[in-house]
């Protein structure tokens, strides 16, 4: 096995692939619920610095 992909093959596109998706996936769940922290603030009576912080948990 090489241990270099070369460019434009099947290879490097699916290692390039192996790297994007993880990233994509961090990088999702990271700021899919900051939409609703004004909500939690409101429902739980807490400061919007409170459920940062609870969030980053």
């Amino acid at each position: 096995m090489k241990t270099k992909a070369e460019r434009n093959t099947r290879r490097y596109k699916e290692i390039r692939k192996a790297i994007f998706i993880p990233g994509l996936a961090a990088f999702s769940q990271f700021y899919m619920f900051q939409p609703l922290l004004p909500s939690l603030s409101e429902s739980f009576l807490v400061s919007l610095t409170i459920t940062w912080l609870f969030r980053l948990l």
